[in-house]
């Protein structure tokens, strides 16, 4: 095993379990104290976690995005899922929002046939994917404005205005927290974007994988009331019932 993955399988462990002996990591790596160490040190210098004697912890705080780098190769099964699900949504000649999160990104295998297709994004990557792996007839838009590094992602106001010229049918998006009550953004600008593209689309889909839920942070995007459809990877006998009262789809 290599270092990459056994620093992506540890972030995603602890992105998870948020707190973690070195005991326990060491198990679930299967390595020797002086590789976790290594590993530690690593996340610890890209201010990805803390460490603490005995353990570490999580350090992706309420402020902070994941690096994209790490969102890329960090629950893929199940955003494979969430993504194929969604792609059931999209049909011929629509115009779509699709954000710049790693889970919309793996999309695009399961929409590369569709025809027609208008997608505006505000993702490096994700642009790059489409440009090269949709239909030739289908049409990519890049927004434009400042570019946040830690998320390849573009946004700030002047990006907003260009969005009115599009009729969109779904905005699709994810984001780094949601509970029963709302869905939550680490970033301020990011969170007033994708708040404007709620407004904007006749239909939201929200997709997150299972340990987006109960994490809360400092800015909301929107109340849950405004969204209509909720893809997850994992049944949640909370969360279900509270979309059936607000007639939201939760599909899963």
């Amino acid at each position: 095993m290599t270092t990459m993955p056994r620093k992506e399988q540890l972030l995603d462990l602890l992105r998870s379990k948020k707190k973690l002996s070195n005991d326990s990591m060491q198990q679930f790596l299967y390595c020797s104290p002086a590789t976790l160490r290594r590993v530690l040190i690593e996340l610890e210098t890209e201010g990805l976690i803390r460490r603490f004697r005995g353990g570490a912890m999580i350090e992706i705080g309420s402020n902070q995005e994941v690096l994209p780098q790490y969102r890329d190769h960090v629950l893929i099964e199940e955003k494979k899922h969430i993504a194929e699900i969604a792609s059931n949504f999209i049909g011929r000649g629509m115009c779509l929002f699709m954000d710049a999160s790693s889970t919309t990104k793996a999309m695009v295998p399961f929409i590369h046939n569709i025809p027609n297709l208008v997608i505006v994004t505000n993702g490096l990557g994700l642009a790059h994917e489409l440009i090269n792996k949709t239909s030739y007839s289908s049409k990519i838009y890049l927004v434009g404005g400042e570019l946040i590094r830690d998320a390849e992602s573009i946004v700030k106001e002047f990006s907003l205005p260009y969005l009115h010229q599009f009729n969109f049918d779904l905005c699709l998006f994810s984001t780094t927290g949601f509970d029963t009550h709302a869905i939550y953004e680490a970033n301020y600008y990011q969170a007033k974007f994708k708040r404007h593209l709620i407004h904007l689309a006749k239909k939201s889909i929200y997709l997150s994988d299972h340990t987006k839920y109960s994490h809360q942070h400092p800015f909301i995007v929107t109340s849950m009331n405004k969204i209509d459809v909720i893809i997850s990877d994992k049944k949640n006998d909370e969360l279900e019932k509270a979309s059936l009262s607000l007639d939201i789809e939760f599909l899963y």
